[in-house]
């Protein structure tokens, strides 16, 4: 049987998710694992991590060696857990007798120079300056009136926060979970001192904001959850709408955002748009998903978050190569056993690619 490994910080992470996985894995005659970097011993290359049980349909420890193939959903709260665990996860990557069904994307600023340069995909890009300084993130934001600030390898919403320019003073608004936390700096020199502190844990990337909120001042974005199928090419699982809450500044899950249908949303649009916004999106799919595979190492999913302005325009606002299901999971009655079998049917073509 060839070994399935799910690579993780936290055991509690996406669990009822990994364990249909796991039945359908033993279906497909994959062993499957559970582990965290740091359960590898590095002298003997073994784990004592978890294994699933299929008679008892439980997770129970285990010592066993480093699977063949690695589904990595590891997630990083802080750099001390970045630092910690990703020098072993790139020493996996580099063995050979090792397979990721990912290799995961560079940073966002990388990201933006590919997709920048790119002749159908940067129409659809948001200008994105990198902050070299606080005063530069000052200096942007007196002259832009409104922007948007992020962690240049940020994931899940963090750490973003946005800078609105009012009388020639700058006012903060920064998203904790469903609420955010609004602070007036009433000289430039106190701002440019909380900016040195957040440029000191982060390099940040700095954007115009751009007015993505519906009627009601909620903003939103569309997700797209992107996989390889069987036969290694990219397959859409499901789209849906994501909504934060009012006057909030994201419309992520994490920071407090609320799963939409996409076609309820897309029938809230007046019917002379509607074909425009699905043409515009599936342009976005077809042409980010072909240069993902031109310019970076290979990857097995992707999560697309798509915006619309109040005039119509289509933008690329985020690519994430380790998405979240809770569009598909949240958002359908009926979970197709195709998003659970997903990983080993390309493992299985992966495989076959490999001989």
């Amino acid at each position: 049987m060839k070994s399935f490994g799910i690579l993780l910080l936290d055991y509690k992470q996406e669990r009822h998710f990994f364990n249909e996985m796991a039945q359908k894995g033993i279906q497909h005659s994959f062993e499957i694992y559970m582990f965290s970097p740091t359960d590898i011993n590095p002298l003997t290359e073994e784990v004592h991590g978890l294994k699933y049980d299929e008679s008892s349909c439980q997770w129970v420890e285990d010592v066993y060696p480093i699977p063949s193939f690695i589904y990595d959903r590891c997630f990083y709260q802080n750099r001390s857990h970045f630092k910690t665990n990703y020098p072993i996860i790139n020493w996996l990557k580099n063995k050979k007798e090792i397979t990721f069904l990912g290799y995961g994307l560079p940073n966002k600023w990388h990201l933006y120079e590919v997709f920048s340069n790119h002749k159908i995909l940067s129409p659809y890009i948001p200008e994105t300056i990198k902050a070299t300084s606080a005063k530069s993130i000052i200096d942007y934001a007196l002259t832009k009136k409104r922007i948007l600030c992020k962690p240049e390898s940020g994931s899940q919403g963090r750490g973003i926060f946005a800078l609105i320019e009012g009388n020639g003073t700058l006012s903060l608004r920064l998203p904790k979970e469903d609420k955010v936390i609004e602070k007036h700096f009433t000289k430039l020199a106190e701002c440019e001192k909380w900016l040195e502190h957040v440029l000191s844990l982060s390099s940040y990337l700095m954007q115009p904001f751009l007015s993505l909120s519906d009627k009601e001042q909620h903003p939103f974005d569309i997700r797209v959850f992107i996989q390889k199928n069987k036969e290694g090419t990219w397959e859409e699982r499901g789209r849906a709408v994501r909504r934060g809450s009012k006057d909030n500044i994201l419309s992520n899950l994490h920071r407090g955002g609320k799963v939409g249908s996409y076609s309820s949303w897309l029938r809230s649009m007046p019917q002379r748009k509607r074909s425009f916004i699905n043409t515009e999106i599936d342009l976005l799919i077809k042409q980010a998903t072909t240069c993902l595979d031109e310019h970076f190492s290979p990857l097995f999913e992707i999560g697309l978050d798509i915006g619309m302005a109040k005039d119509y325009s289509i933008w690329l606002l985020d690519t994430n190569s380790k998405p979240g299901r809770q569009i598909i999971l949240q958002n359908k009655k009926r979970i197709n056993d195709d998003l659970f079998e997903a990983p080993f049917h390309y493992c299985n073509y992966l495989s076959t690619v490999q001989q």
